[in-house]
């Protein structure tokens, strides 16, 4: 267990993805605009909360984090896109995006069976669904 919630962290060093035993990583509230692309090297991890940060985008490889379970990006207000590697996280149950900038979800999307919750609020993709559901 590694928490490094609220130290104003705006970047993390590339050599991070060699913490190899690491279970869970709290990085909330910082100020990180992006994760190495070594952190799709921590293949151990269950849980990551990166939430109330300024991420943009996710390594493009972070399908490669097989184990993980629980994935908190909430109120990341820049994040607008998730790479297609996302479709390859098989054990995710619990996915935290409310108040990101979603519009869309990648196609291997529905790929994620394990999915129980799903958190949308304060999303432009949130909008869409509720016009979709209340103009059948």
């Amino acid at each position: 267990v590694l928490c490094l919630r609220r130290n104003r962290l705006t970047r993390l060093p590339e050599d991070f993805g060699e913490l190899f035993l690491l279970r869970k990583l709290d990085l909330a509230n910082n100020l990180l605009t992006q994760l190495p692309e070594s952190f799709t090297w921590l293949t151990g991890l269950k849980n990551i909360v990166v939430a109330q940060n300024q991420l943009a985008a996710l390594p493009d490889l972070i399908g490669k984090l097989e184990a993980l379970d629980t994935l908190d990006l909430a109120h990341n207000r820049e994040l607008c896109y998730l790479p297609q590697s996302f479709g390859e996280l098989e054990n995710l149950v619990r996915l935290h995006l409310e108040g990101t900038q979603l519009a869309e979800l990648p196609e291997r999307f529905t790929m994620l069976n394990e999915l129980r919750v799903l958190d949308l609020r304060e999303t432009p993709l949130a909008a869409t669904l509720e016009t979709a559901e209340n103009h059948p």
